[in-house]
């Protein structure tokens, strides 16, 4: 029985016990009065009765005696004795009744009291079960509740994981401040009360869950919430069984797809082999293509063709047989996946369907970039293969990506600089395809979690060094891309340092040598190789300190990384670097210079030839200051020295080359360029406005001197700003040796300032009919 219900039922047991008690207690007066009435009249009937009985027997005692009768009062006597004879006879009658009568009361009190005891018996059995169950529960925690109500207010749990305390110990900072909830009782009064708790004790037994006045609006908050629940149910019932559907109709698919499609592949591979074989190897296919090239080198402009939409199907179905994907694709794939990590065999899933993509493709000028691939433009270069490798020092496999070096020059940079193009190291001395290769090597660390990419360029370290390095804008590497992880080894990397405070500094820098070592062999994690892997890693982001609306217009298009992207990004990298060092390398032959110095095939015109002035100017020497930071030309033009300085970034060309000019008197076009070559002049500077007009020139017009419709002009930069000095600073001298003999002759008054004769600007130089659209 509830606790409610047993205090009513006791109360209205002792309600009737006392309503009992005082008619028992009126009846009881009542009857009292009048059994002693009763008595009273029996008594003295009684005495009257006795009183006459004793008179008749002294009257007859005279009588005997004397044997005559002198009492006359004898007749009356009698009958007095014989009234109070009946009267007592009736009162007694009444007493007897009335004796009877509360002999019944006292059974029916009796039995009332009885019950009474067995009540009281009852109720002292209840109240020490009451007060045993109070006991019992004083202690009870309801756990659920108390996880219901921080769950409801937005809290895992308790986090002071203090026992509950009464309402009152919450304290306040301020007048105006809120009640924090640190309590299991104050976040359970506001789960289901919706208040929150004050330091009040009338206000805390207005809002306590354990107040019975309380307890109607708990009961339909529950109420509430189990029919929201029920609700819910249902829906997560049917919800399961919906979900149950599509397992099985994914069990059904991938069923499917893992092992009906590998068998079918398997046999259209087994049946298509011998005839792949057979077209691989007839020669129709290939003289096909070898007509195609050599048609194509000498009619490039021809658009008059009738037949060109049929040849260049005959030459995609050409390059779909012969430069088919080989056909133990399945046998690559099973080997990759039972040796790779996971990150790793993503990788080679990427970089492998690549390669087969562009196999099948028609690669026909591929690198000059005017020619658009079929299947939304995949670049590739001859000898590029995926493979996987054991590396044999640490015993785990990796994935190599091969490119062929000459593969990827261009024909314009081998017929402009000859053999320089091929001879990146001393083992290439020739353009021949296959005999330098680079490979990118991936490895992935389980400690750190990231996938590593480092390069192998065959021995070249012009192409190979830093060669990976901002393929996209801020992913230099330099940081791992897993934050969270690298945090933490900085932190113990710093315990560790302190605990190891007492160690020699020979000990120190052995560590740091091998850690270096150690970073080297893996290489670098890119941002890149994290995200063609299938790792989900925060991109890197743009640390700057103020951030205006121009930097935001001015930032630059963002490339979206996949494996089209990676793969041009990286093709791109290395013809510039390759095309880089073949002028360097053409630049710094002395005796071999041809002048004009070469440009870009698509920069010249027509009738550049024929209108071509003669340059007086020439290149003389190309030195080189730093190891592949700084170069200096010297520009020779009879008897004036020309000294041409220029920086070269490792992201040629995204980063263009830097150029500052001083004449052989010590005049530069800016004092910052001059700065740098003459520390140890401590003569004045000479500024010339004329070289800083060339300078600011060669350094800021850049789309002078490339073509936007074709990419590898931009490789070509270099040599461009080069050609254009010379051709600028002959122009200049020229003019200026003009006006020194218009002095001497006298035929002109000298002219200052405003006044001065203007002189042409760039008139000489080969792109001036191209900047100008002639």
């Amino acid at each position: 029985m509830p606790p409610a219900k047993k205090r009513r039922v006791a109360a209205a047991a002792a309600a009737a016990e006392l309503a009992d008690s005082t008619i028992t207690t009126t009846n009881d007066n009542s009857s009292a009065l009048i059994n002693n009435k009763l008595l009273q009249q029996h008594r003295q009937a009684l005495d009257t009765l006795l009183q006459t009985v004793d008179r008749l027997s002294s009257s007859s005692t005279a009588v005997s005696e004397n044997n005559k009768v002198e009492d006359d009062n004898l007749p009356e006597s009698i009958l007095t004795s014989s009234l109070a004879l009946a009267n007592l006879k009736s009162l007694q009658r009444q007493i007897a009744l009335q004796v009877e009568t509360q002999a019944n009361e006292s059974k029916e009190q009796r039995a009332k009291v009885e019950e009474c005891s067995l009540m009281l018996e009852n109720l002292t059995y209840e109240r020490n079960y009451l007060q045993r169950e109070i006991g019992s529960l004083e202690g009870w925690k309801a756990d659920e509740l108390e996880k219901m109500a921080w769950a409801e207010l937005g809290q895992s749990n308790n986090e002071s994981g203090e026992e509950d305390v009464v309402m009152g110990d919450a304290t306040s900072t301020g007048d105006n401040t809120k009640n924090v909830i640190t309590t299991a009782e104050d976040a359970i009064n506001t789960y289901l009360l919706r208040t929150n708790t004050n330091n009040d004790t009338t206000t805390n037994n207005n809002v306590d869950h354990r107040n019975p006045t309380n307890h109607t609006k708990i009961l339909q908050k529950l109420q509430s919430d189990i029919q929201t629940r029920s609700t819910l149910v249902t829906q997560l019932s049917q919800s399961k069984l919906k979900l149950t559907e599509l397992q099985k109709k994914r069990d059904e698919l991938s069923g499917f797809l893992t092992r009906q499609i590998p068998k079918k592949l398997d046999e259209l591979e087994k049946g298509a082999e011998s005839l792949n074989s057979f077209f691989g190897l007839h020669g129709v296919w290939s003289d096909v293509l070898r007509v195609k090239k050599g048609s194509g080198m000498e009619n490039d402009d021809n658009d008059d063709n009738v037949d060109d939409d049929l040849n260049k199907k005959k030459v995609e179905t050409a390059n779909m047989l012969i430069n088919r994907p080989s056909f133990d694709r399945s046998r690559r794939f099973q080997l990759a996946k039972s040796n790779l990590s996971s990150p790793l065999y993503v990788l080679y899933v990427q970089l492998a369907g690549y390669k087969d993509a562009w196999a099948s493709l028609d690669k026909v000028g591929e690198c000059d970039g005017n020619t658009s691939n079929v299947l939304g433009g995949y670049i590739g270069a001859s000898g590029m293969d995926v493979t996987i490798e054991k590396n044999t020092e640490e015993s785990d496999w990796r994935v190599v990506l091969s490119l062929s070096i000459s593969g990827i020059i261009p024909l314009e940079v081998a017929s402009s600089f000859g053999k320089a193009a091929g001879s990146t190291n001393s083992r290439s001395a020739s353009p021949t395809p296959g005999q330098s290769l680079l490979s990118v090597v991936f490895s992935y660390d389980n400690e750190d979690g990231v996938v590593y990419a480092s390069v192998d360029a065959d021995g070249s370290k012009d192409v190979g060094e830093g060669l990976l390095d901002s393929l996209f804008p801020d992913d230099d590497g330099s940081t791992l891309p897993n934050v969270s992880l690298s945090l933490l080894k900085s932190e113990e990397e710093e315990d560790e340092a302190e605990s190891d405070e007492g160690e020699s500094s020979n000990v120190a820098m052995d560590n740091t040598a091998e850690e270096k070592s150690t970073e080297n062999k893996k290489g670098k994690a890119y941002y890149w190789c994290q995200v063609l892997s299938g790792l989900n890693f925060p991109p890197p982001s743009i640390e700057t300190d103020v951030v205006t609306d121009k930097a935001e217009k001015d930032t630059p298009f963002q490339i979206q990384i996949c494996t089209k992207a990676v793969m041009r990004q990286l093709l791109r990298r290395i013809r510039a670097r390759q095309t880089l060092s073949s002028m360097v390398v053409f630049l710094g032959r002395r005796g071999q210079l041809a002048n004009p110095i070469p440009i870009h095939p698509t920069m010249k015109r027509d009738n550049a030839s024929s209108n071509a002035p003669t340059l007086k100017a020439k290149l003389q020497s190309w030195s080189k200051e730093e190891d592949m930071k700084r170069y200096v030309a010297t520009i020779k033009r009879k008897s004036a020295t020309l000294k041409a300085s220029v920086t070269i970034s490792d992201n040629y060309p995204a980063e263009p080359p830097v150029w500052s000019l001083q004449s052989e008197d010590g005049s530069v076009g800016a004092a910052s360029s001059l700065q740098s070559n003459n520390d140890n002049s401590k003569t004045d500077v000479l500024f010339d406005a004329s070289l800083h007009r060339i300078e600011c020139h060669v350094n800021q017009d850049l789309d002078k001197f490339v073509c936007e419709d074709v990419e590898a002009t931009y490789d070509w930069i270099l040599i461009h700003q080069l050609a254009d000095i010379v051709s600028c600073w002959d122009e200049m001298m020229s003019a200026k040796e003009e006006g020194n003999a218009n002095k001497s002759k006298g035929h002109e008054r000298i002219r200052k300032g405003k006044d001065r004769k203007l002189v042409g600007f760039g008139e000489k130089s080969p792109f001036f009919l191209y900047r100008n659209g002639l």
